[in-house]
């Protein structure tokens, strides 16, 4: 193997001869996957060989967030350069846009695009995260420009679903008949949301909700017959809006929180064919009710915090809460 390093490096040296350049396409493909999409591009003034090798690059990964500098750029930026990638772009597998810690009036305008190019390119994974851990929840009636194109709904060849803080507005019939992985983050879930997003998903497997709310129940309505693991994961959204107006709850929850802080309103699960349960958080927000677990085999309850931190009226509440959990297990 050492001898043919040094004939490598001695023919490089004596021909200059570029050997990465040599290589077939789906092996640079496969190195520019690990790459941010602003550094992709840039491979594309190397050389005419390398000029629209990315185009054809199966993974497009648009992260905007605090993980890189890239944050201290404008908004403007961030989606005029997604809109000139998209435009020359010829497929893709895994299509990812993440903007971090924006305001809602700064929300990106091209949104409904760039889910049309990833769906009309029969995308198999979609993430789409439009804020950091710092902003409140979207209200679909107060922003129509953070709703998701109905487009979406329909797409065959999704296989994976990543949303985060979006405006979830699902018709009451999808389609996505390839679906196996649903997460879904700091999303407003009232009503038959998540009944009507998973509606028509035969190979569903694993659905993740975590940190979403409700004026009322959250309901987390699901039959498919395939679903195999469902994650609920809550963590402590009062005390998270220490630094925030109280109205940013209202919004998000409505009048769902007692004197003592604890959200007034419950999950309820229903969900027949369901085989894992796993429920994670800080301790208990909301009181579970289980309305049909049938097929169960497996529950997995994860708090982080003791149920009793010098508090008596808050030791009662979580004993309680846990209590009625175990119960209807």
């Amino acid at each position: 193997m050492e001898n043919k390093i040094n004939i490598l490096e001695k023919n490089f040296e004596e021909h200059g001869c570029d050997w990465i350049s040599e290589l077939r396409d789906s092996l640079l493909l496969h190195i520019l996957s690990f790459l941010h999409m602003e550094d992709v591009l840039r491979t594309s003034f190397l050389s005419r060989r390398w000029r629209y090798v990315w185009t054809s690059i199966t993974t497009m990964d648009f992260n905007f967030g605090p993980s890189h500098e890239r944050i201290l750029r404008p908004i403007e930026y961030g989606t005029t350069f997604i809109d000139k990638s998209t435009s020359l772009h010829t497929g893709v597998r895994y299509f990812r846009v993440h903007f971090d810690s924006l305001e809602l009036d700064h929300y990106p305008p091209r949104v409904s695009s760039w889910i049309h190019f990833a769906v009309d390119h029969n995308v198999e994974e979609l993430d789409l995260a439009f804020a950091g851990e710092g902003n409140t929840f979207v209200e679909v009636e107060d922003y129509d420009e953070c709703k998701l194109t109905p487009f979406m709904f329909n797409c065959k060849s999704l296989r994976t679903l990543s949303l985060t803080y979006v405006a979830l507005d699902p018709p009451t019939s999808t389609s996505f008949s390839s679906l196996k992985t649903l997460y879904l983050a700091r999303i407003i879930l009232s009503a038959n949301k998540i009944k009507n997003l998973t509606s028509n998903c035969p190979l569903l497997e694993d659905i993740v909700v975590k940190d979403c709310s409700s004026a009322q129940n959250l309901d987390i309505f699901v039959e498919n017959r395939q679903l195999h693991c469902l994650t609920v994961m809550d963590s402590d959204l009062y005390h998270f809006y220490d630094d925030h107006d109280y109205d940013d709850l209202y919004i998000a929850f409505g009048n769902g929180f007692d004197d003592m802080g604890y959200m007034t309103t419950k999950i309820e699960i229903y969900a027949p064919n369901l085989l894992s349960l796993k429920l994670i958080g800080n301790k208990p927000q909301r009181e579970y009710r289980i309305k049909n677990l049938q097929s169960l085999v497996e529950a997995s309850i994860d708090y982080e915090e003791e149920l009793y931190n010098g508090c008596h009226e808050c030791c009662e509440h979580n004993i309680n809460s846990l209590k009625g959990l175990l119960e209807d297990l």
